[in-house]
């Protein structure tokens, strides 16, 4: 039995939760699940295709690679079994259909409590003495101002995660006051990697990364909600805070209490409760109906698959014969141009661009990790949704990461990512864009048109950024500004019900500020 907060991980991060939902899907329609071995091998292979898991040998053949990553979606409410076969709640399905994968798992995290239909089997039970929705106590503490607004992950690891039992009073400001303890006297505050270890480990091996591991997996899940965001104290340890854009909402997530889900030992009812979902109510299908799984049915689950996935690698906001073509080859040409269209303009008649703007988000704050994947990112979302003409050349080498450029207003910008949660421009950063960048532009752009503009694009900035982007301007003049992910995703949003004029768009990336919302942000004609 498991003695602490539990969270399986197959996988680090949850970025590929919708593609894992549709591989799966699509192997297991119509097929029998529970010690069907064959089953388990094929969503296995699967998945190794897909690049969603690690290839193995698979030396026992028995499948127990799918069954972990199943383990995963079950946990967050995704899958149940029913008469022997896998069903999938609304919450996946919502995925599948194109709903914003954030809005959901989201949905899911919140609601993640112990015990539950997960935390109760046999192999991953964790102990009774739990009685606690883990995210929502971690929002409560981060919403605390004794806490100062952030948690370290060491004091998720070692104070948490073995505290933390219920939502009481006195749990609470027991596991507060051991918090602020730790801030104050440091080590000596908690137990000793033995202690720690002979208290809630059965197997005692020692390792440290046993507790770190689970506090990790927590923050990674918890990152991907958009909720809070990673950044690091002033002693210089790992934390996590609140996302400003979400402060509001989390208010409101916490002035309310909803009740547990009751019957966690009842896999079908406490699934299908879990499961519904933002956006639905109540789970009222019949699962006893019987269902004929057709070609035709078969046909529209893998296309959907080839579409999820392509939607997770670009944005993809209409449907078009771009996106017919790439449907049509990634499933080797088994379906012809005019089923796959009939499929994607029935199911996603306004494309689906949730899924790339989740992975654009959680691209901004990865660091050198997803660094070049948010530059390409960056200029895809100019051209296909800003319509300007757009070249990635970060890879040539003391060249900004994207140029933009509009025949229309005649002009062309230069844009940097940077994918930091609080970004500076750094006194080298300052000098390549004012000496190099800026005064070189016609040697490795290819527009002739005139430069006006700069703009970087982060996670977020810290306070001295506008004051900089002056100096740059008084030195070079040409005007900057600086906008987060944030406000790009919603600028996407914006641009998808009403196209931005170029004209707007000269006067945004010239506006000499940082523009964190484009809520209320009034934009030029």
């Amino acid at each position: 039995m498991i003695n602490v907060w539990w969270f399986t991980r197959p996988k680090r991060r949850v970025t590929g939760i919708p593609n894992i939902i549709a591989s799966v899907v699509s192997e297991v329609i119509g097929q029998k699940w529970s010690g069907e071995r064959n089953t388990h091998l094929s969503v296995e292979s699967a998945l190794e295709k897909e690049g969603l898991k690690r290839i193995g040998d698979r030396r026992d053949q028995s499948g127990s690679g799918a069954r972990t990553y199943l383990a995963w979606l079950r946990s967050y409410g995704f899958i149940f079994e029913y008469n022997k076969q896998l069903e999938f709640t609304l919450a996946a399905e919502d995925i599948l259909n194109g709903a914003s994968p954030v809005e959901v798992m989201r949905a899911q995290v919140l609601k993640y409590q112990f015990p539950s239909n997960f935390s109760t089997r046999q192999k991953s039970e964790v102990a009774p003495r739990f009685k606690i929705r883990p995210y929502r106590f971690v929002l409560k503490l981060l919403k605390d101002p004794v806490l100062k607004g952030y948690l370290t992950e060491d004091e998720i690891a070692f104070i948490l995660i073995e505290e933390a039992e219920n939502e009481s009073d006195s749990c609470y400001r027991k596991v507060v006051n051991h918090i602020l303890d730790y801030r104050d006297r440091g080590s000596v505050a908690i137990p000793s990697i033995e202690e720690l270890n002979r208290l809630y480990r059965d197997d005692n091996d020692g390792k440290i990364g046993y507790f770190t591991d689970i506090a990790n997996t927590m923050v990674n899940v918890f990152e991907y909600t958009q909720l809070v965001y990673r950044t690091i104290t002033d002693e210089g340890k790992n934390c996590i805070k609140i996302a400003t854009e979400a402060s509001e909402y989390v208010d409101s997530i916490l002035s309310t209490n909803p009740a547990f889900i009751d019957r966690p030992e009842d896999e079908v009812y406490f699934q299908r409760k879990y499961g519904v979902g933002p956006f639905h109510k109540k789970d009222t299908r019949n699962l006893a109906e019987t269902r004929t799984i057709t070609p035709k049915i078969l046909m529209e689950t893998n296309i959907k698959k080839s579409f999820i996935k392509l939607s997770l690698q670009e944005p993809i906001y209409r449907i078009d014969s771009h996106v017919i073509d790439m449907l049509v080859a990634d499933n080797a040409y088994t379906y012809t141009y005019n089923q796959v269209e009939d499929v994607v303009r029935e199911v996603y008649p306004g494309g689906a661009i949730n899924g790339f703007l989740s992975n654009y988000y959680q691209m901004a704050f990865s660091g050198t990790q997803l660094a070049t994947e948010f530059e390409k990112a960056t200029a895809a979302i100019f051209h296909d949704v800003f319509n300007f003409e757009t070249e990635w050349i970060g890879s040539r080498g003391n060249v900004p990461d994207v140029v933009i450029s509009t025949d229309d207003e005649g002009y062309q910008a230069i844009i940097d990512t940077k994918a930091y949660n609080s970004y500076s421009i750094t006194n080298d950063h300052f000098n390549r864009m004012t000496y190099n960048y800026i005064p070189k532009i016609y040697q490795y752009s290819f527009s002739r048109n005139k430069l006006v503009a700069f703009a970087y694009i982060a996670g977020g900035f810290n306070n001295s950024v506008e004051k900089n982007l002056r100096c740059i301007e008084q030195l070079t003049h040409v005007k900057g500004s600086a906008f987060t992910v944030n406000a790009i995703i919603q600028l996407v949003e914006k641009a998808l019900e009403n196209p931005i004029p170029h004209k707007s768009w000269r006067q945004l990336l010239s506006s000499g500020k940082v523009i964190s919302s484009s809520k209320g942000l009034i934009l030029p004609s």
